[in-house]
Order: structure tokens, then C-alpha cells, then sequence
């Protein structure tokens, strides 16, 4: 529930109730019970106590019920708040691998163009690229959880970009490249580059979310 929300049910509980207890007092035929004129007996002025009773109790629970909603998703923030604390320096190193493998890739990029025919062994190192990435430290289920309450689906970011990284790792250390043609190589370094690229957007907007909610207590 945003944060918005639970105020505009009290409001519009409020509004309900006076709305309701306006109708009540125009329409209450207003009199002493026993006067004159009066054709209000106990069991009418009962009825009529009993439904402003009632309106009260609704719009009294009502309240409670938004105020422990707030109450709880307050909870849920300030524990999402500690996880992010503790992922936002590992997500600083990730970001910094993967831009480092980034731009190790651009350089082999720039290398291919010059091959005249199939890669020879030895001549790039690609696998040292994807175990670069397989030693970046991830976070399972169990660690993304706790972000779940952090808006703009923090954990979902971060599980996809785990995803894409997941992938590159897969292509440059199960793939032989020697043996490659030239535009194959071409190929082999734009698919990584575009997965690598992925991933380090993903992760980096989640880094951000993270930054905001970890920047208060850094500051204090």
C-alpha cells in the first residue's frame, strides 16, 4: 500500500461519517421523548442511538485498521532499510567489476577488427573475463527478500541483472573462441557486451534505490 493511501482512507472514513451524522441530524424528528407532539418513543430513540453508534464504531475501526497498516509498512521499510545497508557496498563492487570487464571487452572489440583470419590459442582471454565475474559475490532469495517493500522492485533489479551476469559468465567460459572467423568474433563480443551492459543497468538502479535508503544512517 503506497504511502498515500492510508491517509485517503481516513479522510474519506471521516467524510463518510459526517456526511452520515449531517443526514442523521436533518432527518431525526428532534424532540422530547414524552413531550407533546412527540412520536419518539424508547424504542425509536434506541434505534437511533444504536445507527450513530454504529457509524462511530465503523469509521473508529476503520482507522485503527489504516493506522496498523502504516504502522506496518513502516516495519517493513525500516527492515528493508538495514538489508539495503548491508548489500550497498557489495553492489559498489559489483558495479565496479563489471564495468571493468566492460571495458576489457571494447578493447578485445577493437582487437578483433584487426584479425585477417581465425583466432589463434592464446590470443584472447576471455575465460579470464567470465571468472572475473564468477567471483563477484551474489545474493540468493533469501537476501533479496527483504528489499521486496523498496520501491521500484529493488530486488527484482538486482535478481535480473544477477541474470545477465549469470549468462555472460556461462558464454565466455564454456565457449571456445580460438578457431572463431573474425565476424564471429565480432559476434562472440557484442552478445557479451550486451548482456554485460544489462546487467550493469539493472544493478545500478537498484544500486541507487539502496543509496537512498542506506544514505541517512552513512550521514549521521
Amino acid at each position: 500500500m503506497a504511502w498515500h493511501k492510508p491517509i485517503c482512507i481516513i479522510v474519506a472514513a471521516i467524510a463518510v461519517a459526517t456526511l452520515a451524522g449531517l443526514s442523521l441530524a436533518v432527518w431525526i424528528p428532534w424532540c422530547k421523548m414524552g413531550e407533546t407532539g412527540c412520536s419518539l418513543g424508547v424504542a425509536e430513540w434506541a434505534y437511533w442511538i444504536a445507527a450513530i453508534g454504529t457509524i462511530c464504531t465503523l469509521a473508529g475501526t476503520i482507522w485503527i485498521a489504516t493506522r496498523e497498516s502504516a504502522r506496518r509498512k513502516e516495519m517493513e521499510i525500516s527492515m528493508a532499510s538495514i538489508s539495503a545497508a548491508h548489500m550497498h557496498v557489495t553492489l559498489i563492487h559489483v558495479h565496479s567489476v563489471i564495468t571493468g570487464v566492460e571495458s576489457a571487452l571494447r578493447e578485445l572489440k577493437v582487437v578483433s577488427q584487426k584479425l585477417t583470419g581465425p583466432v589463434e590459442a592464446g590470443v584472447t582471454n576471455f575465460h579470464s573475463l567470465g571468472m572475473r565475474l564468477k567471483a563477484i559475490p551474489t545474493f540468493d532469495i533469501q537476501d533479496l527478500l527483504p528489499l521486496a517493500p523498496l520501491p521500484g522492485k529493488c530486488a527484482a533489479k538486482i535478481a535480473i541483472g544477477q541474470g545477465f551476469i549469470s549468462a555472460c559468465i556461462k558464454i565466455l567460459t564454456e565457449r571456445e573462441v580460438e578457431g572463431m572467423t573474425p565476424d564471429e568474433v565480432k559476434i562472440f563480443i557484442e552478445d557479451n557486451l550486451n548482456l554485460i551492459v544489462q546487467a550493469d543497468k539493472s544493478i545500478q538502479e537498484a544500486r541507487l534505490i539502496v543509496f537512498k535508503y542506506t544514505e541517512p544512517a552513512m550521514k549521521s
